[in-house]
């Protein structure tokens, strides 16, 4: 069936907010939403699809996320915090972030973050009127006008397969509240979800999935390793990073019908590894590598758009393939920190869920995130206190001081002679001028002054 620009248009746009949000909902949400995090955006996508394809399927998924919205609004406040304010201020915090070398007010996001709390069934009810409301008009108006496409399925396999549908979240529900993990659950409804052809479709993909369709579940497959590897900076990326580049330019030229060539493929590999390599060299030589890597990439591009005409295409496939597909394979931006490179994952810190490296520059050892400097690389020792508490001390010449990895602040400009334990939360600090103490509380806030350690004269109570 012929679609027009803009319907073509209006479905790259829904995948594309489904995915991110897909992506920042998993991130930064609790494993006890997961089945909701998982469930509200990957029934979006499947309503994009059937209402491009102008089904009468659609109004499978089109129920499901009535009902599934409705009980949210009925639920406690937390499900819609976490569906939708929690992925927006994500956004908010990475693009302030990204753009601010990764240094940014905690106060002010504070503000912002507490303070979306009074606006969330505000949030939610303008996020519903694009996931339920819009596409609902849209499949009214086409069954009156008589545009809607016969489902492949009955009316019995339908209610059948909204059935199954239930019955997989709940299962992967149980999984989440037995194990307490979401790694399982989600590995549970991938399998349950890729029963359904063989159970209502005698085990045929076709009817239920284009052609294109395939090709981006897959892409979200590929798109979902990439993310595995690199939020944890697993080793195993390095593998990733030289190998999606080519099988999604693979995927690609599948999915138009295009012979993949042996010469493109190496072109992919060699710029992805020279991109992994890249970010174990300092100034000059990471950008000569991220040069030569982006370079090896726009070879392969070029060879597909004079062999496609497609320009528009060619640009966006370059965007995946030589930035998107491979900092997310390692984790953060090489592009920035130029002058300090990887060493390992800070993961000495219970809490770096946000990502934190050891790094080393030619003037010592610092801490960074995935956009920026946490700690400047200058620093001889860098020993974290406690590991479920942000404070390091770091040591550049002869004295230590006290570095809290949350807030990028010093507790105190003073320095001392040595650290040493006191205690539980206390830590005895030697000095010329005399001996003071530091006192970590047990509750600790990055966004503010609570719980925060303090310098103080008298020794605490042990």
């Amino acid at each position: 069936m012929h679609q027009s620009n803009f319907s073509r248009f209006m479905l790259a746009a829904d995948l594309f907010i489904c995915s991110i949000w897909l992506m920042l909902a998993l991130h930064v949400g609790s494993a006890a939403y997961y089945p909701l995090l998982w469930t509200v955006p990957m029934l979006r996508m499947w309503l994009s699809f059937l209402t491009y394809r102008r089904s009468r399927m659609a109004l499978t998924p089109l129920l499901l996320l009535v009902v599934f919205c409705f009980g949210t609004l009925l639920n406690h406040a937390n499900p819609v915090f976490m569906l939708f304010n929690r992925p927006i201020l994500a956004v908010v915090k990475s693009l302030i972030a990204f753009f601010g070398s990764g240094h940014f007010d905690l106060a002010e996001f504070s503000d912002i973050w507490y303070g979306s709390w009074d606006y969330r069934y505000w949030i939610a009810g303008i996020a519903y009127v694009w996931v339920v409301v819009i596409p609902a008009v849209v499949y009214v108006y086409r069954c009156f006008k008589g545009k809607l496409v016969p489902s492949p399925l009955g009316i019995w396999k339908r209610v059948g397969l909204v059935a199954y549908i239930i019955a997989s979240i709940v299962i992967m529900s149980v999984f989440v509240g037995g194990l307490g993990t979401g790694s399982v659950s989600v590995l549970a409804l991938f399998i349950l979800l890729m029963l359904i052809p063989v159970i209502f479709n005698k085990g045929r993909i076709e009817g239920f999935f284009t052609r294109f369709e395939q090709s981006f579940v897959l892409f979200m497959l590929m798109f979902g390793l990439a993310y595995s590897c690199g939020v944890s900076y697993n080793s195993v990326s390095a593998i990733t990073t030289a190998a999606l580049p080519a099988a999604f330019m693979t995927l690609v030229n599948w999915n138009m019908g295009r012979k993949t060539d042996y010469k493109d493929v190496l072109l992919l590999v060699l710029g992805a590894s020279v991109f992994y390599i890249a970010q174990y060299g300092i100034n000059m030589i990471r950008i000569i590598l991220l040069l030569i890597s982006l370079g090896l990439f726009a070879v392969a591009i070029a060879r597909f758009a004079y062999s496609t005409r497609r320009y528009w295409s060619s640009v966006a496939l370059y965007v995946v393939v030589s930035l998107v597909i491979p900092v997310f394979c390692i984790g953060y931006n090489p592009f920035s920190v130029l002058e300090a490179r990887k060493v390992r994952h800070f993961d000495d810190y219970g809490f770096s869920r946000h990502g934190i490296m050891l790094v080393t520059g030619s003037e010592g050892d610092g801490i960074r995130d995935r956009y920026g400097l946490i700690l400047p690389a200058e620093y001889y020792y860098i020993d974290l206190l406690i590991p479920t508490k942000p404070y390091c001390k770091v040591r550049k010449l002869d004295g230590w001081k006290i570095y809290d990895l949350e807030k990028k602040m010093f507790v105190s400009d003073e320095e001392f002679t040595d650290v040493i334990p006191y205690g539980e939360y206390s830590f005895l600090l030697k000095s010329e001028q005399g001996d003071r103490y530091l006192k970590i509380p047990h509750v600790y806030s990055r966004f503010s002054d609570r719980g925060d350690a303090v310098i103080i004269e008298e020794a605490p109570e042990l």
